[in-house]
């Protein structure tokens, strides 16, 4: 199952590389109190702060910033390899 959401996230990566307007980017990052997610952007100052708007509500799970980063094939694998 994991390996088909993997699947689904490189399609849709490709099909917005083919479109003219800016695509989102999947970008990976760590909460203070450990474990990590992903939001989508356009730019890296908009994955900040698509981290802190989808969190901002949780007394829990507080995005680093500075961990914010591209995410790569081999980073969301290893990343999901925790899973299973």
């Amino acid at each position: 199952m994991q390996a088909i959401a993997m699947e689904e996230i490189f399609k849709q990566r490709e099909v917005l590389k083919k479109r003219k307007e800016t695509p989102r980017k999947q970008y990976m990052f760590t909460f203070e109190e450990g474990g990590w997610n992903t939001v989508w952007a356009k730019s890296l100052p908009g994955a900040r702060k698509a981290a802190i708007a989808e969190y901002k509500d949780s007394p829990t799970l507080n995005p680093i910033l500075d961990s914010v980063h591209l995410a790569t094939k081999d980073g969301l694998e290893s990343a999901m390899s925790t899973f299973y």
